[in-house]
């Protein structure tokens, strides 16, 4: 169910994990599932999103917060023939990541606490480090306007009473997915034959460690996401753009992984599956957890090949134009459902927000949006 369920929310834009987890939830407490059935379902969930999620993020340029940061170059890897080769070097890199995650994992036992407790009396200092770079890195000074009024649509998008499960489906819609669907929309570009390269594990290595690492910092440093730490790390590892493609691919699966690690060693959620094995009660053991994640990628991952040519055929079987408006449609409609008016306003002003960015060429920037809210917190603890 986990694996079906993951690859429903992976390859329908709009959709996060999130929100199935939180639909089902009630069901969950009403027939009294045990936990560790669930906890397996939720992992499975978790782990197969990540793998397929990146098609309508590369193809559609529909990405939702875990893949964002692939808007920043799909239409010009789609462009040219390669958008197929990138998705499957996510795929190599959530594999990797899979793989380097149960060592770290093990390692997490024996320095995790202390390092959190080091880290969690200079949080604040720590996120501003981050809001800095995304700043410094996007454009310098000419993108602190942008990366300032993000931070502050974060900070009103949540406390704005919008349900917290569902209210990040109309901020990353508006940021991310709304500007790049339009954009490509409005240019009449279509999906032209993508090569079929044949992609080697030695040489996605060194991102899958990236990413790796990556996850680490966001499993355990709330509001930066994968995507932000693997963009500090990036030039650390001397990554080009297909190795950056290959870090987001592990650090959108290890994320998961060590979110759940950290709510089982810290008792700290840092994602929606934690959130909900939070709330569920004592969360099953760790060891039920990897395991279910390593069955889940083993049996998605081989698949992913034949699974992203049948999309990418489906794709092209259907007008670009009537596709997108569809993609469109949906987005407006899943928000309207799951946030009614109020997430509808938060969509507009995203949206907004996100069409400057694509304009300047700063979509990195927007991730201030979890970045700010965060710092202010820690800094002031309930201000939020």
């Amino acid at each position: 169910m986990g694996i079906l369920c993951g690859t429903f929310t992976g390859l329908v834009p709009g959709i996060h994990p999130n929100t199935v987890i939180f639909t089902l939830f009630p069901l969950y407490l009403s027939f009294q599932v045990p936990l560790s059935v669930f906890g397996v379902f939720l992992a499975s969930l978790s782990v197969v999103h990540t793998f397929l999620d990146f098609l309508p993020a590369i193809f559609v340029s529909a990405p939702d917060a875990d893949a964002a940061l692939t808007s920043v170059f799909s239409s010009e890897t789609v462009k040219n023939g390669r958008g197929l080769e990138v998705y499957m070097k996510t795929v190599y890199g959530g594999a990797l990541g899979v793989v380097f995650a149960l060592a770290l994992g093990l390692l997490s036992f024996v320095f995790l606490k202390p390092l959190y407790a080091f880290l969690t009396g200079i949080m604040p200092f720590i996120l501003l480090f981050f809001i800095f770079f995304l700043v410094l890195d996007s454009g310098g000074l000419s993108s602190l306007p942008l990366a300032f009024l993000c931070g502050v649509f974060g900070v009103v998008s949540l406390n704005s009473g919008v349900n917290q499960s569902f209210v990040f489906i109309p901020m990353f819609s508006g940021l991310f997915a709304v500007p790049a669907v339009w954009s490509v929309l409005s240019s009449g570009r279509g999906i032209p034959e993508q090569r079929y390269p044949e992609v080697s594990v030695s040489e996605c290595l060194r991102g899958g460690l990236l990413g790796t690492a990556s996850g680490f910092v966001t499993g355990v440093i709330p509001g930066v996401g994968g995507a932000v730490s693997a963009s500090f790390l990036a030039p650390l590892a001397d990554l080009d753009r297909d190795g950056f493609a290959t870090a987001l691919g592990a650090v959108n699966t290890t994320d998961i992984l060590f979110s759940l690690v950290s709510l089982h060693l810290l008792g700290a959620s840092r994602s929606g599956p934690a959130v909900a094995l939070e709330m569920a009660g004592t969360g099953p053991d760790l060891l039920v957890i990897f395991v279910a994640s390593v069955l889940a990628a083993a049996v998605t991952a081989p698949l992913t090949s034949l699974v992203a040519r049948r999309y990418l055929c489906l794709l092209r079987s259907v007008p670009v134009e009537y596709l997108l408006s569809g993609v469109l449609v949906f987005l407006v409609g899943a928000v309207a459902i799951f946030t009614g008016f109020q997430g509808l306003l938060i969509l507009v002003a995203g949206s907004a927000l996100g069409y400057v960015s694509l304009i300047e060429g700063d979509r990195r920037v927007c991730m201030t949006v979890l970045l700010v809210p965060a710092l202010i917190s820690y800094s002031f603890p309930g201000a939020l």
